[in-house]
């Protein structure tokens, strides 16, 4: 595995489905790239796939996974100098997105670059770069240089690129159950460092629309439980939902402008202010 720029570190779980994709989209890139795979107690041959398309294995016991410990382990594995932190259910739209991403490395306060997705939006510079995330009104790039607090924006671990020394100097909290990512990207930005959200870096993540209003309930709430805790105070409320949906409306074009009605950001909005709910009952007791 020496002599890589980039080492992949794929969480999997189960994901037989999925597995080849992620792997392939990876193995793809132009630049040489080692593949790391983290399984938690697969038992439907995710493993046995991931290694006969030349993936290095970790096995960990499924009751001891946490997002965070999977990555941690992944990363300390790898001899590369940056690392792909990507979900099995994820995969990389074409062969040039590591290249695309490493540029932004050029400037040595990046500590990580996350895609976004394009909607068609209203250009609304006065929006702050937390704003501009939120409604997907960006066709170029937006950089956080400051702990973002919202529930509905910020750093993901879907498909991310970090500097393995930023890691190894913040490593992920392996004691959260979600959100992990948020946490990490606050803690760097606090420190000074940045994370580059690139329009032309997005990622395949379809399972989230297949997966059904049951489970985006669930992520919403796992979500804004975890948010609540790491923030300090509610992180999503059902006046936040209010301004959500108006700051879609008010900058967004066309259909998407409607995204806030669409019965899959209603359950997510209820799983959020049902999560943040929780903890906050929860921290007060």
């Amino acid at each position: 595995m020496g002599g890589a720029v980039v080492g992949a570190v794929i969480r999997a779980k189960d994901k037989a489905d999925t597995i080849r994709e992620a792997i392939a989209s990876v193995q793809s890139q132009t630049l040489p790239v080692e593949v790391i795979v983290v399984d938690s107690g697969s038992r439907d041959g995710t493993p046995h796939i991931a290694r006969e398309m030349g993936a290095h294995v970790l096995s960990i016991p499924a009751e001891t996974f946490t997002s965070g410990s999977a990555i941690n382990i992944g990363v300390a594995e790898t001899t590369a100098e940056f690392a792909l932190i990507i979900s099995a259910h994820c995969s990389l739209p074409d062969s040039r997105w590591l290249e695309r991403a490493l540029l932004h490395f050029g400037d040595s306060r990046v500590a990580g670059v996350n895609g976004a997705l394009i909607r068609p939006a209203r250009v609304n510079r006065s929006l702050s770069a937390e704003q501009r995330l939120i409604v997907g009104a960006m066709n170029d790039i937006v950089v956080q240089d400051r702990p973002f607090d919202g529930a509905f924006v910020g750093f993901s671990n879907s498909c991310s690129l970090v500097r393995r020394s930023a890691c190894d100097q913040f490593p992920f909290d392996e004691t959260m159950t979600y959100a992990e990512d948020k946490d990490w990207a606050n803690r760097v930005t606090q420190a000074g460092h940045r994370i580059v959200y690139d329009a032309a870096l997005g990622h395949s993540q379809g399972h989230v629309k297949q997966e059904g209003y049951r489970s985006v309930y669930r992520r919403g709430y796992k979500a804004a439980d975890a948010l609540t805790e790491l923030y300090g105070h509610p992180a999503w409320t059902l006046r936040k939902s209010v301004q959500h949906a108006v700051l879609l409306f008010n900058n967004r074009s066309g259909v998407p402008r409607m995204a806030f009605l669409h019965p899959a950001t209603l359950a997510d909005y209820a799983g959020r202010i049902a999560g943040a709910r929780h903890a906050a009952r929860h921290a007060h007791h």
